[in-house]
């Protein structure tokens, strides 16, 4: 394994949902089973953050789980299974859609007419407080979701800020950790994540050639619907960003 604790990124675990973002629940047992039974801890970014600053003798053996967009079922499927190996994890949060089923991508509403719009909620703001009581670290998703290289700098700089500001206004404590909407950002998006107050910042990396590592642009592994247990483990592997790296080059 590598020598720096990988950071997985999830976003929904449904058992009924078919779009590509979704893992199914028992996939996601099966890969958080593997972790456990190979010496891993599952933790928060912001204490996976900690160990690597303090050069904690076990961060090798870290590994960061992280849910993009607070779906309702990282409350009532993916929470328990984390729960089972005393595992943590952060969720980025997006404040608009909180206690909604908005559906991220209306397309799938037609290509798969057999799963039910309910399947594709987010969790409220009892959920997200009960977990963030739990030890789940929340954090911030902007307020609305846009790329935000595709909108006007003001707009960049309010939906960084003020996402942080409505979701400590809940929490009540400061929220360190940002993710960008699909890896999408500016140099100015890093400056913004900075002052106001963040200490770390992840992408799952769209363009991982072009991405310089640093606190604010922490590198993770996407894991999606089709990622077997093989997949998993190469996604987890040193690999995996010799592989990135090597596809962008191309």
């Amino acid at each position: 394994m590598r020598l720096v604790a990988p950071i997985l990124a999830y976003h929904s675990v449904h058992p009924d949902r078919r779009d590509v973002i979704n893992v199914s629940p028992q996939r996601f047992a099966q890969q958080m089973q593997w972790l456990a039974d190979h010496g891993f801890r599952g933790i928060s970014l912001q204490h996976y953050r900690q160990a690597l600053a303090a050069g904690h003798p076990s961060a090798a053996r870290m590994v960061a789980i992280t849910f993009d967009d607070g779906y309702l079922d990282n409350y009532t499927q993916a929470w328990p299974i984390l729960q089972r190996h005393q595992f943590t994890a952060t969720i980025f949060v997006v404040p608009s859609r909180v206690g909604t089923n908005i559906v991220h991508d209306e397309a799938w509403l037609t290509q798969f007419p057999s799963v039910p719009r309910e399947a594709y909620a987010y969790m409220d703001w009892q959920q997200i407080l009960s977990l963030n009581d739990a030890g789940i670290e929340i954090g911030s998703h902007t307020v609305t979701h846009p790329l935000l290289d595709e909108i006007p700098q003001s707009d960049q700089e309010h939906e960084i800020h003020e996402s942080k500001r409505l979701l400590e206004s809940r929490l009540g404590h400061p929220v360190v950790s940002f993710c960008y909407p699909a890896g999408h950002f500016t140099n100015d998006c890093l400056r913004f994540v900075r002052e106001a107050g963040y200490h770390q910042a992840v992408v799952t990396p769209y363009q991982s050639g072009q991405i310089r590592g640093g606190d604010f642009t922490l590198k993770r592994s996407g894991l999606y619907r089709d990622d077997t247990l093989p997949r998993f483990l190469f996604k987890i592997s040193p690999l995996f960003d010799l592989f990135r790296a090597m596809r962008h080059a191309a």
